[in-house]
């Protein structure tokens, strides 16, 4: 699941190098590059995680800005109201601030969540999230809150303050309205956290045991969890008890056995990015599902043979425009949501 490791970047580094292109609206594909993360402000402006620095695409313009080349594998962004962009890369976390001219500058702190395990040198930064409080949630060897210190005339500090999870690598990330922090990680599990009156999170630990494990992407809509692994969709939904009671991918006919890379969802609508390494597999690609209230979940398939489609790495939706923004190995793909051509691949009835 992890990228592989390039040479580790000397401390702090400041990246502020950018470039400019351009490419019609009516085009379906463009940034003919390995895209690895895809996130959307309240503007509607895209910002693009890619395997060499990212991308910013305005709304209703026709220029993608390329920013941090020197960067690379930004495979998590997150956006806070005031516009700063806060990323994830295998060699540390990323702030980015715009300057007095309008244009980002971009620090790279390779130190930030750094630990030798094993003798190998870790500082990989996998999940960002930012909650409505806009508390900076940061997600690799373990959890943590990062703080910045703002200091006149200087660029700002970054502290890490560590939440859980100290033994696991955090691989996504999740926060809901109510404050509830939801945990992939990569073989222990999910892990869903709340904050104590004192500050300290309590953390539960859900599905080990049953194989909810190797997760890669993690979304939480209407109540219900949508834990995407390399094997397969897992759905989690509370009892009266609270606890959550999650289905088994194994017995999953539609998506058992998928590598789900990335999982949008909204009013019960789920959008499911897969990779299919060998391109093989007749249910690869963009999977569309849509639950309903009586726990039943039904799966569609966009139909199309190209290789791009069948190995997708990020999502982004704007429902307002009726666009997906589909991230993959070879560029974006933009596609009309009302005119996805579809087929059913079959219903579950989940809980």
């Amino acid at each position: 699941m992890k990228q592989p490791k390039l040479l580790n970047t000397a401390l702090i580094i400041l990246m502020s190098f950018f470039s400019i292109s351009t490419f019609a609206e009516t085009t379906s594909k463009y940034l003919n590059s390995s895209i690895e993360s895809l996130t959307m402000d309240a503007k509607g402006t895209l910002y693009i995680g890619k395997e060499r620095g990212l991308s910013i695409k305005e709304k209703d313009t026709q220029t993608v800005t390329d920013y941090a080349p020197n960067i690379p594998h930004i495979a998590t962004l997150a956006i806070d109201a005031n516009g700063t962009i806060y990323g994830g890369s295998n060699v540390g976390f990323v702030v980015g601030k715009k300057d007095k001219s309008g244009q980002y500058q971009f620090q790279l702190y390779s130190d930030i969540i750094a630990k030798v395990v094993e003798g190998d040198f870790d500082n990989e930064v996998n999940s960002v999230y930012i909650d409505k409080k806009g508390l900076v949630y940061a997600g690799g060897r373990g959890l943590y809150v990062i703080q910045a210190n703002s200091l006149l005339g200087m660029h700002d500090t970054y502290t890490p303050f560590k939440i859980g999870l100290d033994s696991s690598l955090v691989t996504s990330l999740y926060v809901d309205e109510n404050e509830i922090v939801y945990a992939g990680t990569q073989s222990d599990g999910l892990f869903i956290g709340k904050r104590k009156a004192s500050g300290e999170f309590v953390w539960v630990q859900y599905a080990k045991a049953s194989g909810l494990k190797d997760i890669v992407s993690i979304y939480v809509d209407q109540g219900i969890i949508y834990a995407g692994t390399d094997n397969g969709l897992f759905i989690g939904k509370a009892n009266d008890k609270g606890q959550y009671i999650f289905s088994d991918a194994e017995t999953n006919s539609v998506l058992g056995t998928k590598y789900i890379s990335t999982i949008y969802a909204h009013a019960g609508k789920i959008y499911i990015g897969t990779v299919e390494w060998d391109l093989t597999n007749s249910y690869s690609g963009l999977i569309v599902g849509q639950s309903d209230d009586k726990g039943n979940h039904f799966f569609s398939q966009i139909n199309s043979t190209t290789p791009e489609d069948k190995h997708i790495t990020s999502l982004s939706v704007n429902d307002a425009a009726d666009i997906i923004y589909i991230g993959t190995s070879q560029g974006i793909i933009t596609k009309k949501i009302s005119s996805l051509n579809l087929t059913s691949v079959g219903g579950i009835k989940t809980f």
